[in-house]
């Protein structure tokens, strides 16, 4: 009977556990819906958008959006065409001929407004051609500082190589963008998938298709080649993955693949695999085996784990090695670095020049952690906890007031221009960086509609396993855009999931109000 009594205790432990880490999820993103209806019209921040309204009225704008779709959703499901949209074959074809509408309307964006990007990508995008060409990267010093584009940059000097080989050649930047779009369209995709797995509902997964291709996939940023949108497909297929595979060794070797891949390029995007394991070893540890393990379960799925991180550490070697592209470890800038620079109350946790300036000065690796951390810890001591509150309410408005997630906001962001369309280059506001008042406005409604929708988690009292999951890791993002470098366009990366969870709320809401109504 005490046994009984134990084994019961531990599984109504085991039960609340990834309910109170989605709690807590929930709460922040309360927290950041408050900020930006009550404090951010209030507010000078740094990365604060005029928009000609507040987010108040695009809040509106976003509810009375909900209630169409919610009433086409109930047209769709008295009628006719239930039964056959129900259908699996017929979900899987509208989210393949989703995708491709989406790549072509992506490529529609790509002709048009098209140009070469500055900041960062002026470093990449000609070493990448490099690449492609066969000839040594000129300029390794870039990479000696910012390893995390080591990887972006080989595999796609190795993808141009590759449309070389099919005679395009001297295409190398418009290659890379084509990626881009690929990958985002597939990343749309693959979410719809898994949405659909999590709760076992094709009208879920066809809502994420149609939100996620109208505020990810026709995004301007998919025509910025860069780690954001290269490195979106590997969350987003890790998670449809996790949704979709059975438990099985294989399952967690892909999960692993995939999502160090995918920290090759875009180091946040570890933190599905952290929520993956955090969640599911409190879980185990607590008594509910949520894998159905024994020991010898257990043991089969590390090991594949571990075959899973030597395949992708080597991945990451050979492309390396197959780019020409080999660093100096001491003079890069390590997370102590963007730690401190997260502390800086004067560019309120973004990206300052005398702060890198100040880390490139010291010559050794440890040196520099050591130095950056303890200029972190003054900067906490300066500001007290008062000083913290504000910057971290700074920091979260500078991360989430945006629904255009800051686009071209980052410093020299247009280059040349190449796109053929002045009005589609007008409406997105490429060259001027402003955005019409039509893109600025749909891509704030949309983002607020998502917000709202996290919020509405609150309505559902017993979520799955994979929905506490896809919480935790937004959460996990969050805390580390908290505590290290800032910016909108960090969000970019998990944007699939966050509209999983806004359509996800939305039909919590729906369910409730229609429940009894057949």
């Amino acid at each position: 009977m005490k046994q009984s009594g134990s084994s019961g205790l531990g599984k109504r432990v085991a039960e609340t556990i990834p309910r109170v880490g989605r709690g807590i999820a929930l709460g922040y993103f309360t927290f950041v819906l408050l900020a930006l209806l009550l404090v951010s019209p209030w507010l000078d921040f740094s990365m604060k958008r005029e928009r000609g309204a507040p987010n108040g009225l695009f809040l509106l704008a976003a509810v009375g959006m909900a209630i169409l779709t919610g009433c086409a959703a109930l047209w769709l499901r008295k009628g006719k065409l239930r039964g056959f949209l129900e259908q699996e074959t017929t979900f899987r074809r509208v989210v393949v001929a989703g995708g491709l509408l989406l790549l072509a309307a992506q490529i529609v964006i790509c002709y048009g407004g098209w140009f070469v990007a500055g900041w960062d990508l002026l470093r990449v995008a000609p070493s990448v051609d490099e690449i492609a060409r066969g000839l040594p990267v000129s300029d390794i010093t870039y990479y000696d500082v910012y390893p995390n584009n080591l990887f972006l940059t080989g595999l796609q000097g190795l993808l141009a190589r590759c449309a070389a080989i099919v005679g395009i050649t001297g295409k190398t930047y418009p290659i890379t963008v084509l990626g881009s779009c690929i990958c985002v369209a597939v990343s749309v995709c693959l979410s719809a998938v898994a949405a659909k797995h999590l709760v076992h509902s094709v009208w879920v997964g066809y809502a994420c298709l149609l939100l996620g291709g109208g505020f990810v996939g026709l995004s301007p940023w998919v025509l910025v080649p860069y780690s954001d949108t290269y490195g979106m497909l590997c969350p987003a297929l890790a998670l449809c993955i996790y949704a979709c595979m059975q438990d099985r060794p294989l399952k967690w070797f892909w999960v692993v693949v995939v999502c160090l891949v995918g920290t090759w390029i875009k180091p946040t995007a570890l933190l599905f695999l952290v929520a993956v394991v955090l969640v599911h070893a409190l879980l185990y540890l607590c008594g509910q085996k949520p894998l159905r393990l024994r020991w010898k379960g257990l043991a089969l799925r590390a090991g594949a784990a571990a075959l899973a991180g030597v395949l992708a550490l080597g991945l990451k070697t050979g492309v390396s090695a197959a780019a020409g592209l080999a660093v100096d470890p001491e003079k890069a800038l390590g997370m102590a670095h963007f730690a401190m620079m997260g502390l800086n109350r004067q560019s309120e946790g973004i990206w300052i020049a005398e702060d890198v300036v100040f880390s490139g000065g010291i010559s050794t690796a440890r040196e520099r952690n050591r130095e950056n951390w303890k200029v972190a810890a003054a900067r906490i001591r300066e500001m007290g906890p008062g000083g913290l509150g504000a910057l971290a309410m700074r920091k979260t408005l500078n991360n989430y007031d945006d629904g255009t997630f800051t686009w071209a906001r980052e410093g020299g962001f247009f280059g040349t221009i190449y796109g053929k369309l002045p009005a589609l280059q007008k409406f997105y506001g490429i060259g001027s960086g402003q955005g019409s008042p039509a893109f600025l406005g749909i891509a704030q409604t949309l983002w607020l509609l998502i917000l709202a929708g996290l919020v509405l988690g609150w309505l559902r009292q017993k979520p799955g396993l994979g929905e506490c999951v896809l919480y935790v890791t937004l959460l996990g993002l969050s805390l580390f855009l908290t505590i290290f470098e800032c910016r909108g366009r960090y969000l970019l990366l998990y944007a699939p999931y966050y509209v999983i969870g806004g359509v996800l709320g939305w039909r919590n809401l729906y369910q409730r109000l229609t429940r009894g109504r057949g």
